[in-house]
């Protein structure tokens, strides 16, 4: 995603929609990632990456 906030948007329509949350957020400051596990128990990780923070 674009930014922290679009993966906690995601994130929290998701929850309204009726998905349940298996982890809590993970914050690794150069990346930010979020799980739910949707209505057909699938999982999914939604997540951010600040490649200006990455060193390679």
């Amino acid at each position: 995603m674009g930014s922290k906030d679009t993966v906690d948007q995601i994130i929290r329509n998701a929850l309204k929609n009726g998905v349940t949350r298996y982890l809590e957020p993970s914050d690794e400051r150069w990346m930010y990632y979020d799980r739910f596990t949707d209505l057909d128990d699938h999982q999914w990780e939604v997540m951010y990456a600040d490649e200006s923070l990455i060193k390679y």
